[in-house]
């Protein structure tokens, strides 16, 4: 994404400077998905046996998380794959050619916005229809997967306000 970037730019010479800071922010980038993991791990397990007392075995809660994630895994696989073959700096002259372009099976960046929304859907869907299909209570499930990223939105709209 950085050369496709910097092609659209017209940049061909960037300091080396540059080219590290970009590698080390696509580093971070790619972590992200292993971060909201463990952010939901923790955060659920906190909430449903120290807060409800539900005692959910923390193998469970590790595998009904990790099966929630892989729609976003494939999703995440097929984005990347579909960017480095229909991406290049010769057929991109302007950000609208980008916007605009047509990936493999006529979908669009629009399109790959909607696929990434269920995706994210289906973190957040599977475990809460697990745990309700498990008879755990209803309202901790739904406070103990919602409310900490609830929460963590409203903080971050609070503080980049």
């Amino acid at each position: 994404m950085n050369s496709l970037q910097l092609g659209m730019l017209n940049i061909t010479d960037i300091p080396q400077s540059y080219r590290i800071l970009f590698k080390v922010s696509s580093s971070i980038a790619s972590v992200i998905p292993i971060v909201i993991f463990l952010f939901l791990y923790f955060s659920s397990e906190i909430m449903f046996n120290d807060l409800f007392g539900e005692e959910i075995e923390k193998y469970v809660l590790l595998k009904i998380l990790g099966i929630s994630f892989i729609p976003m895994l494939i999703y995440q696989y097929f984005f990347w794959f579909n960017i480095l073959i229909y991406c290049n700096t010769i057929s991109i002259k302007e950000v609208s050619d980008f916007v605009n372009m047509t990936f493999m099976y006529g979908l669009t960046l629009e399109d790959f916005g909607f696929i990434n929304l269920i995706c994210w859907g289906a973190v957040y869907l599977v475990p809460v229809v697990y745990f309700i299909y498990k008879e755990v209570n209803f309202v901790s499930t739904i406070v103990s997967f919602l409310l900490p990223s609830f929460l963590t939105l409203f903080f971050y709209y609070i503080l980049t306000e």
